[in-house]
């Protein structure tokens, strides 16, 4: 569904620059006006090869080196978006900063947008949100003050994929809806259509299909009154996965092959190779084994012509998966090894490439030093003119100097006093604490200890009872019950010693004990059991009540769903995000209407939740299962 993203991410640099006027207001130079041109020209041309970039940025680096610095600018904004379209970041960013650099004695304004967004955009393509967002804020308070409405609406579109990628999706949403009504009045620009195209991304990715594709229908239009295939195909795309993912796969059959149809007219290899391993994934799903099989084998063939080793693997573990479920088991191991082959090969070259563009960065650097130390010779006159009057500020700085430190050294005085204060508030409260967890494990010894020992006796007893009365029916149901209840007893024993122990009640302790229980309880019913649970939980001490009002709901749902759904598998899943705690579990079983929601059971169930201040959503089909939804907020989970 992100295909295409990173794309449109480096061309937002591209669709914000607009056709440059001259940036300072005397008459130019043939030599300027030439570099002008070649700007304007590169501008233009963005969103083609790398290398045309590269043939302007060359000659306007020549023809600016004894031109004035607003001019040089120009030049490293060039370079800047020709390393960004070949994936170069560093030394991108190091072009953008230096264009800021050159621009800071200049009033050219559009051009610092430009270096900002750059900046950004680079920024966000290489996870660095903090600073993505400084720069695109700073490059939207030059295109506002503009009234850039396309610089406007590329800024914002960035700033709704940072916050896409951040998982914040009211902010993504926000920021990609105001660059589409910047541009409502010209839906055919790309930079509106990128917007659009992102927007349907996250709306389909945080599962609001029905909104996605309503973007996606308008986007296709759009493409078709324009003519524009390689932007629709995206947008079909989009729309394909939103049917795949929602599993109409008859759908997304269709609009895959209308990718298809594009992509080999067009003769991106690139977009052909994917929209042959969607296929190929969307015929896995429908089991059609064969046709899944020469759709991936079709997709490795066209990335091994074009030596498009990054997405090998995904066409790869299709096969994998393939054989797999055929039974075909060295086929499978010989697709594995391709693979690890293919992850090594691209290892050794993200390694190689990595080390070339550090060499480009040095060697730079290299070059800045000595126009650097140049400029540097020419300011020394000016430096020792300046010193008379330094020395006057140095003394009026040192009296300032000293007064500031007087007031800092009282206010390091009071602050040490006051964390001293803090360090004595928080030994006690880990004492209390401490003495606390030895009262729960005291209690706890307490109850597996006498409690615990009478109800194993009981139980045994009523098993001796149930042996020697096996002619009385009244006795031996009366025996039966006792004994179903003690051991009824003995496992709710167990929960809360478990629960008692301060080293089990963690978020990952928690975790770990529903997969236990629930692989455990679920033995004796033949159901199958499938986890969906993040890796390295963080072990973050939860509180006692949450605990237990948690495993007890999670407990009642999955007795509910052995005993009397007739279920053949539960699906467990749990997902913590920066601000909840969301558990899914859901059955294939017969499911039930909606008025049945209202028995007592599933009251317990929902009333001990909203107690704990979390939410309950209940989703039941008849003859379709039943999908169980607890989300809470951390905040109330975690122990402060």
């Amino acid at each position: 569904m992100k295909k295409s993203l990173l794309v449109l991410s480096v061309l937002f640099i591209a669709f914000s620059c607009k056709k440059e006027t001259a940036p300072i207001d005397t008459i130019q130079t043939q030599n300027q006006k030439n570099i002008q041109k070649w700007f304007n020209a590169s501008i233009s041309l963005s969103k083609g090869t790398p290398d045309t970039i590269a043939f302007y940025a060359n000659k306007m680096e020549q023809a600016a080196l004894k031109e004035p610095s607003v001019y040089k600018a120009m030049v490293a904004l060039i370079k800047g978006i020709e390393y960004a379209n070949t994936s170069s970041y560093a030394i991108s960013t190091k072009y953008y900063d230096s264009a800021l650099r050159l621009l800071k004695t200049t009033t050219a304004d559009t051009l610092w947008a430009k270096a900002y967004n750059g900046l950004g955009n680079n920024y966000k393509i290489t996870g660095d949100y903090t600073a993505a967002l400084k720069n695109l804020f700073k490059a939207l308070a030059v295109y506002e003050k503009k009234q850039d409405k396309i610089g406007i609406c590329n800024v914002h579109a960035g700033l709704g994929e940072v916050y896409f990628q951040k998982d914040n999706l009211g902010d993504a949403k926000k920021h990609l809806t105001i660059a589409m009504n910047t541009l409502a009045h010209d839906k055919s620009n790309q930079a509106y259509l990128s917007a659009a195209h992102i927007l349907a991304n996250v709306y389909g990715m945080s599962g609001d299909f029905d909104s996605a594709l309503k973007i996606d229908e308008v986007g296709i239009k759009i493409t078709d009154s324009i003519n524009n295939p390689k932007i629709k195909s995206s947008f079909l795309d989009n729309k394909a996965n939103c049917f795949l993912f929602s599993n109409r796969l008859d759908s997304a059959q269709y609009y895959f092959n209308e990718c298809l149809k594009i992509d080999l007219a067009g003769g991106n290899k690139k977009q052909l190779a994917d929209t042959y391993s969607n296929l190929g994934e969307l015929f896995l799903m429908k089991n059609n084994f064969a046709k899944a099989e020469e759709y991936a084998l079709k997709s490795v063939g066209v990335l091994k012509s074009i030596d498009g080793k990054p997405n090998l693997g995904k066409s790869y573990g299709i096969l994998t998966e393939i054989y797999t479920k055929q039974r075909k088991f060295e086929k499978a191991l010989e697709i594995q090894k391709l693979q690890f082959e293919n992850k090594s090969q691209m290892i050794n070259l993200k390694k190689e490439a990595s080390e070339a563009e550090y060499k480009i960065v040095y060697e730079t650097q290299k070059k800045e030093n000595k126009i650097q130390f140049l400029q540097e010779e020419e300011k020394i006159k000016e430096l020792k003119i300046k010193q008379q009057h330094y020395q006057i500020e140095r003394r009026n700085f040192l009296i300032v100097f000293f007064i500031l430190l007087i007031g800092v050294l009282i206010g390091v005085g009071y602050l040490w006093r006051s964390k001293q204060k803090l360090r004595d508030k928080i030994r006690k409260n880990k004492i209390i604490q401490k003495t606390e967890e030895q009262i729960r494990l005291k209690m706890a010894k307490d109850i597996h200890d006498d409690l615990g020992s009478g109800l194993s006796k009981i139980n045994f007893l009523s098993e001796i009872i149930s042996q020697k009365t096996k002619d009385i029916p009244e006795i031996i149901s009366s025996s039966e019950s006792i004994r179903e209840t003690s051991k009824s007893m003995i496992d709710n024993m167990r929960d809360l010693i478990w629960a008692l122990n301060p080293e089990n009640t963690t978020l990952s302790n928690f975790i770990a004990r529903i997969r236990e229980y629930t692989t455990d309880y679920v033995e004796d019913y033949s159901i199958e059991t499938q986890y969906d649970i993040p890796e390295n939980i963080a072990p973050t001490p939860i509180k006692n009540e949450m605990h237990r009002a948690l495993f007890l709901v999670v407990k009642e749902t999955i007795n509910n769903i052995a005993k009397h759904s007739k279920a053949t598998k539960i699906e467990f899943s749990a997902h913590i995000s920066p601000e909840y705690l969301t558990l899914t579990i859901q059955d294939n079983g017969v499911g039930f209407e909606d008025s049945n929601t209202n028995g007592n059971g599933l009251k317990n169930i929902k009333s001990r939740i909203e107690d704990i201040g979390g939410k309950l959503t209940i989703e039941s089909t008849i003859g379709a299962g039943t999908t169980v939804i607890i989300k809470i907020k951390l905040d109330k989970i975690y122990k402060k």
